[in-house]
């Protein structure tokens, strides 16, 4: 996804990443704040009423026209957390 603008994470939360087989702390923003042609870099967490998304460090995800979330495959050698 290519970017507009992000807003910061309202918070950090703790994930396993099984990539580091271990926790790791991670970024988590609100789904509602984000906007069409947001960007967030994996490892993160996408948080709305209904559901977490998990952003893995290997993707990326952006939000479309239409307000849904996109995750693309970054470069596959990503490991850990960001």
């Amino acid at each position: 996804p290519v970017g507009g603008e992000t807003p910061a994470p309202f918070a950090r939360r703790r994930l396993f990443s099984p990539a580091a087989m271990d926790f790791v702390e991670v970024p988590a923003y609100w789904r509602p704040d984000l906007v069409p042609g947001a960007a967030i870099a994996g490892a993160a967490l996408i948080v709305e009423h209904q559901t977490t998304t998990v952003v893995p460090a290997a993707f990326a995800a952006g939000v479309d026209e239409f307000m849904n979330l996109v995750l693309e495959r970054r470069d596959p050698q990503v490991q850990g957390s960001s």
